[in-house]
């Protein structure tokens, strides 16, 4: 959702998403990692349409076992983002 004017000149959008694969098997391509997949939740700023700020925590889920899912165990991670636009 958005809400606009939220703060006298400030946009306000919240955004998520999540990815999994049909069946519950990853949507990587590689096969035999099921019931994993990645996430992302966060808010943007935008503030008189000249200056945008994103906060994002990025994640993986799902078991992680002998498969290529070990790999993206320490996946998750926060970022911030400035742009400016004239």
């Amino acid at each position: 959702p958005t809400w606009y004017q939220a703060m006298p000149g400030v946009d306000v959008t919240l955004r998520s998403s999540v990815g999994i694969g049909i069946d519950g098997n990853s949507p990587n391509g590689f096969g035999g990692d099921e019931e994993v997949g990645s996430g992302n939740v966060g808010v943007k700023f935008d503030v008189d349409q000249t200056w945008s700020t994103t906060l994002s925590y990025n994640f993986f889920f799902g078991p992680v076992d002998n498969s290529i899912a070990s790999l993206w165990k320490d996946r998750d991670n926060v970022s911030l983002t400035f742009i400016r636009s004239f």
